[in-house]
C-alpha cells in the first residue's frame, strides 16, 4: 500500500485465496512491483468481486515467472480482472483470467513466455482493452462471449514482437484449426468468440519478385 518496492509471492502446492462469496479484492498493491513464482504443479485459485490482480498507482507492475494462476472476477460493476498501471509481464507459467461483466485485461501486457488465457463471459463487453505483445514461444488464448475485442486506442490490440522483421501473429479459431498468419489481429478476431494466438516467423513466397504471402505485405 504505497511505496516503490518489491513483493514476491512463491507458490508451493495448491493455494486458495479469499472468500469466494464475499471477498472484494484479490491481490492488490499500490506502486509495488509484484513477482509471482512457482513450479508447474504449484497453483493459486481465487474468486473476487473487484480486480483480481491489481498493482495500481502510477508504476506498479506484476511479473509471473511460473506456477498456475486462475483468477475469476464475478461482479456486476466495472472492475477488470487484471489492472496493473506499470504493466503485466509473463515469463512463464500459465495464467487464466476471467470476468463476467467487464473487460478482463485493462493494462499493457508483455507475454514473453508461458500461456495467458483471457476469458470474457460478458455478452456486452470485450475481453481486452489494452495492448498485448506476444513474443515467440508464448501462447495467448482469447475467449470473448460478445465476439469482439474492446478497442482501447484505435490501434491493433494484440501485436507480435517487432524485433525481427518477419515475426508475425498466427491464429487459429478452434482446437482443430491450423495456425494461419494474421496481419490485423483486431479485424481477424472481430465476430470470433475464441482464438489461440502465437508469434512466429512467416516465410515469404515470391511471384515475379512480388511477395505472395496472402496478406498485406510490402516486401519485394
Amino acid at each position: 500500500n504505497g511505496g516503490d518496492y518489491e513483493v514476491t509471492i512463491t507458490l508451493e502446492g495448491d493455494n486458495y485465496l479469499g472468500d469466494t462469496e464475499n471477498y472484494y479484492n484479490g491481490i492488490s498493491f499500490t506502486d509495488q512491483h509484484l513477482t509471482i513464482d512457482g513450479g508447474e504443479n504449484d497453483t493459486l485459485n481465487f474468486n473476487c468481486k473487484a480486480s483480481a490482480i491489481s498493482t495500481g498507482g502510477n508504476s506498479g507492475t506484476c511479473t509471473v515467472n511460473g506456477g498456475k494462476i486462475n483468477a475469476v472476477t464475478e461482479t456486476d460493476q466495472n472492475y477488470p480482472t487484471l489492472w496493473s498501471f506499470g504493466g503485466f509481464i509473463m515469463n512463464g507459467g500459465e495464467v487464466t483470467l476471467s470476468n463476467n461483466y467487464h473487460d478482463v485485461v485493462s493494462c499493457p501486457v508483455t507475454l514473453n513466455g508461458g500461456v495467458l488465457n483471457v476469458i470474457g463471459t460478458s455478452t456486452d463487453c470485450g475481453a481486452v482493452n489494452h495492448k498485448i505483445t506476444v513474443e515467440k514461444g508464448a501462447l495467448l488464448t482469447v475467449s470473448s462471449a460478445c465476439g469482439i475485442l474492446s478497442d482501447w486506442d484505435g490501434a491493433d490490440i494484440v501485436v507480435a514482437d517487432d524485433a525481427e522483421e518477419n515475426t508475425l501473429l498466427f491464429a487459429k479459431y478452434n482446437t482443430e484449426d491450423e495456425f494461419a498468419p494474421v496481419y490485423d489481429m483486431k479485424s481477424a478476431l472481430d465476430g470470433k468468440t475464441y482464438a489461440e494466438i502465437k508469434a512466429d516467423t512467416h516465410n515469404h513466397s515470391f511471384t515475379n519478385d512480388e511477395c505472395a504471402c496472402g496478406f498485406i505485405c510490402e516486401h519485394t
